[in-house]
């Protein structure tokens, strides 16, 4: 295959994902770019890079979290579904808004009733260092949902956090959390 060809796929693959990536922002067809864009970008390098690029801004976005809630969270959705590790500041930035109540301690414990924070666990390692920044800076209810995706994450980078943590959190019922995870991880 010539570079000319091989260029000129490459083009409309992008073009595929840019386009794609404008139905993911339309409450209409949300849904369906969301399912496309994991196809899309599994099998196509280039309509990850798109994503990687154009992700975290729409996820950072306040007005696309307010206006369209569907279409935020698709987009939350679709940065933990691809690992798009690019997208972890900007959903840190939600970790400690309310999300509605986990309907049990499962749902609750598999962070199901916060989006940004579920995706970060998919994240995994890499969500480690911004975790570690709400541990150091965050409201209570930032720390402790930071602390959950820790938890979850598991690895021992992030069982390395928790631990350092431990000395400088101010909580008391965090503390203990925090002291029990570690505990747990022997």
């Amino acid at each position: 295959m010539s570079v000319i060809i091989w260029l000129g796929i490459s083009l409309q693959k992008s073009r595929g994902a840019a386009r794609i990536f404008g139905q993911l922002q339309e409450a209409e067809t949300s849904d369906h770019a969301k399912d496309e864009l994991v196809n899309l970008a599994v099998t196509n390098p280039d309509a990850r890079r798109y994503l990687e690029a154009h992700l975290p801004q729409l996820i950072a976005d306040e007005k696309a979290l307010h206006s369209n809630n569907s279409v935020w969270i698709n987009a939350v959705h679709l940065a933990g579904d691809l690992q798009i590790d690019e997208a972890a500041p900007s959903l840190v930035r939600w970790i400690g808004l309310e999300w509605g109540e986990p309907s049990d301690m499962s749902r609750y414990g598999a962070m199901e009733d916060n989006p940004p924070g579920q995706a970060l666990v998919k994240l995994g390692d890499q969500a480690v260092p911004v975790l570690k920044d709400v541990l150091d800076h965050g409201s209570i209810k930032e720390r402790t949902n930071a602390v959950r995706a820790l938890f979850l994450i598991g690895s021992e980078h992030a069982k390395r956090a928790l631990t350092e943590h431990l000395k400088d959190e101010s909580d008391p019922q965090l503390r203990k959390t925090i002291e029990g995870i570690a505990r747990e991880s022997k």
